[in-house]
């Protein structure tokens, strides 16, 4: 299996990663399975070992198919929240006790805040977990296909709203600028560890197209 973050040397900042006619292809599911880590592998069954002063967190990266390419869907944090509040994030949070492991935590959270039930037959594969600057947060990312129809219901104490972002809109700009730290789609911001996940999933991709080609 190709490794996506050892495969191919990045070029540098404003050099494309690929070229830009790649984009134009539909971007498969077998393409996004090939760039990701396998969803086999130990993250699936138990905790990573990390410094007790991080607090371990799951996330859901819910992409939704079109005809030639994805949507990815987005949540907005509400404002009474503690942690990351009015925020875009992706449907996630901490992991609880009772939580057998990482995917555990995010498919319960998935199912908390938006009210879609997912399994692992949903799971195309994983990203390194991405920590958060301030709040101490180490978030293990979870990318999964999400098929219409479905019916979403945001629980209002956590979520005040949801987004789509076509998944293109994200390629596009991490492969003109790789350390991409935040994205402006129409007004709607995502920065922070989000942000970073994103460029994190967007350069996978990118490195599987280019070394593909």
């Amino acid at each position: 299996m190709v490794n996506p973050f050892q495969s191919c040397v990045l070029p540098s900042e404003r050099i494309p990663l690929v070229e830009p006619s790649l984009l134009t292809l539909p971007c498969t599911e077998s393409c996004i399975v090939e760039a990701l880590y396998e969803k086999s592998g130990p993250v699936h069954s138990a905790r990573f070992s990390f410094p007790t002063s991080l607090v371990e967190a799951a996330v859901i990266i819910p992409l939704i198919p079109r005809e030639r390419s994805w949507d990815l869907l987005f949540i907005r944090r509400t404002e009474g929240i503690a942690h990351h509040p009015g925020q875009i994030a992706f449907p996630g949070g901490r992991a609880e006790a009772e939580d057998s492991s990482p995917l555990h935590t995010a498919l319960r959270e998935m199912d908390e805040e938006l009210g879609i039930r997912l399994d692992a037959s949903s799971i195309l594969g994983f990203l390194p977990p991405a920590q958060t600057q301030k709040s101490g947060f180490l978030i293990h990312p979870f990318v999964a296909r999400l098929d219409a129809p479905f019916i979403l219901k945001p629980d209002p104490g956590e979520v005040s709203g949801t987004i789509l972002i076509p998944l293109l809109f994200f390629l596009e700009k991490v492969n003109l600028s790789p350390s991409a730290e935040h994205f402006d789609h129409q007004g709607n911001v995502v920065w922070g560890a989000t942000a970073r996940v994103m460029t994190q999933l967007s350069v996978a991709l990118l490195t599987r197209m280019g070394c593909a080609s």
